[in-house]
């Protein structure tokens, strides 16, 4: 586990190089307008130069409670600079130094950081097309003794997977058999253009077992981060603890330009228009990576977000292929950096969020050299 990846993600693209290894939107599908309005309009409020509290402002907080489920208490929402230290906060709060947290193999790298960094020990359990391994999720807690999970059911990055019905039910009883807490990884609700609804596992958990994480940075623009934490009796507690160590408030001028955006009347107009175009794009480079690269072997056709993720042929190098594509203009990501111990296999992620049709097209052309 390194930090190259992260570095990677932050690092200037060179002029002339095609970038499909970013989990931002580029941005003609950031709602730039309706940020400089909200930005207006916020800024005239005198309540965006004072302090807020702990837990956040109130419109966001109810905006979230009521986004994830009905009866969800807005006093349960915690309001963070994002999801990556909303991560970190949560592995810091429900863990100790040394603990070993159990997640999705592969995941997020992000993930991986932010277990690092809260001195935890991260053990893989296998995912596949149906999302993590419930079987296996179940002996390694016998196994480790471990009492914290990570996952993303609803979109698992890198891979695409979605978690199915019948191992949500096994993912809850497991929780409620061992005392367990789950950080359930939402950051791609928004992102969701897939035909078959799906709800959050922290709906049906009414005795607290399950930590909802939700960002809306990606879909909106890097510069808004904001993300929310919902979590129920004891668990909440610990959070809002752990965040007055870390940092007293979020801005409040950046959590009411979020909450003008949010309560947009255009906002779903624009959610709209993304889930549209990001279904496009993923169609265009599937089609394309099949011509170009016939021999890479796609996971699953995702319903969600904005990565594909390949299998590459047996005894292939990441690195090199990597290193490879790289040389011929276009950036693509390692997969061995989304798992937490030696991959089963080589894989790569390819992104399509940051990059245009026609970009698309020319990228996977130049692969084709």
């Amino acid at each position: 586990m390194n930090t190259d990846a992260a570095e990677r993600g932050t690092a200037v693209i060179e002029p002339g190089v095609y970038d499909l290894s970013s989990g931002y939107l580029d941005e003609t599908l950031q709602p730039t307008a309706l940020l400089a309005q909200a930005a207006s309009r916020a800024a005239r409020r005198p309540s965006s130069w004072s302090r807020p509290s702990l837990e956040g402002i109130d419109e966001l907080r109810q905006y979230f409670a009521q986004e994830v489920a009905a009866g969800v208490d807005p006093r349960n929402v915690l309001i963070t600079p994002g999801a990556q230290t909303a991560l970190v906060t949560c592995f810091r709060s429900f863990a100790r130094p040394g603990d070993t947290v159990l997640l999705e193999s592969p995941t997020y790298h992000g993930t991986l950081l932010a277990v690092q960094s809260a001195g935890l020990v991260p053990c893989g359990i296998p995912a596949d097309r149906d999302g993590i391994r419930t079987d296996l999720l179940g002996e390694a807690l016998t196994r480790t003794g471990a009492r914290l999970v990570y996952a993303q059911p609803r979109w698992l990055n890198p891979s695409g997977s979605r978690l199915s019905d019948e191992r949500r039910r096994h993912l809850h009883e497991l929780l409620e058999a061992r005392g367990a807490f789950l950080i359930e990884d939402d950051c791609a609700k928004d992102l969701d253009f897939g035909s078959s609804h799906f709800t959050p596992l922290v709906a049906d958990d009414p005795r607290g077992h399950v930590v909802y994480v939700r960002s809306i940075t990606k879909h909106n623009g890097p510069g808004l981060r904001i993300a929310a934490v919902i979590a129920r009796g004891p668990a909440i507690a610990r959070l809002r603890s752990a965040r007055t160590a870390e940092g007293f408030f979020v801005s409040s001028l950046l959590q009411h330009v979020a909450g003008e955006v949010l309560t947009s009347p255009t906002w779903e107009r624009h959610l709209h228009r993304v889930r549209k175009e990001l279904a496009r794009r993923r169609d265009v480079l599937i089609a394309a990576l099949a011509q170009q690269r016939p021999d890479w072997a796609l996971h699953i056709l995702p319903s969600c977000g904005v990565h594909l993720w390949y299998r590459l042929p047996e005894g292939s190098s990441e690195d090199r292929v990597v290193s490879e594509t790289a040389k011929l203009g276009v950036r693509i990501a390692s997969g061995k950096t989304y798992f937490p111990a030696e991959p089963p296999a080589p894989y790569v992620r390819i992104s399509y969020g940051s990059t245009p049709v026609d970009e698309l097209v020319a990228a996977t052309e130049n692969l084709a050299r």
